[in-house]
């Protein structure tokens, strides 16, 4: 009920730093150092919310915690009061889990859907959803500047298919030197 630590599992001691020793006693804030994954946003303390609402409440998959040692984890998380046989609240029990390589495979995935493989450029996909969103007076003048790779299909077929990559790939590296911040290469 004072927000104190009484006990961390293994894992809590690993995505935190502090050994349960260290973190017993403790105010729930200094041993779980909570965040938004975009500074602008900030996480509401699971345990706060539990102790005013007497409900449980589970986290959005944008959590943060940093341990000790400014190591950052996403973390999904659910708080739920402890009863005593009276039913009333005597603590707040604290579950989470890694969830850092499932956002960053989610990453991976949300970043193709718009990429190239190949050559990391935007793929046609999102130039096409772009191109929609510039195409008005507010973006003119606009230019477009198209390019086209001669005898590719010759150069696969001889000298095969990772040839004709590595000439994609480096006719990719020219379209990114020479574009500016702004502008958009797919």
């Amino acid at each position: 009920l004072e927000q104190r630590v009484t006990m961390l599992n293994r894992v809590a001691e690993e995505l935190t730093g502090w050994t349960n020793d260290e973190a017993r006693g403790k105010s729930f804030n200094l041993v779980f150092n909570l965040s938004h994954e975009n500074a602008e946003y900030e996480v509401v303390n699971p345990v706060d919310t539990v102790l005013k609402t007497d409900h449980s409440t589970t986290s959005s998959n944008h959590a943060i915690i940093t341990d000790r040692y400014g190591n950052r984890f996403h973390i999904e998380d659910s708080a739920t009061p402890v009863k005593d046989g009276d039913g009333a609240t005597t603590g707040v029990v604290l579950i989470f889990r890694d969830i850092s390589e499932r956002t960053a495979q989610n990453e991976r995935i949300a970043y193709l859907s718009y990429h190239d493989h190949l050559t990391g450029l935007y793929n046609r996909r999102y130039f096409e959803e772009e191109l929609k969103r510039i195409d008005g007076r507010r973006h003119f003048p606009l230019s477009i500047i198209m390019g086209d790779i001669n005898n590719l299909k010759m150069i696969n077929d001889a000298f095969g298919h990772l040839a004709g990559d590595e000439v994609i790939y480096a006719t990719g590296k020219v379209f990114k030197k020479f574009c500016r911040p702004n502008d958009v290469a797919a």
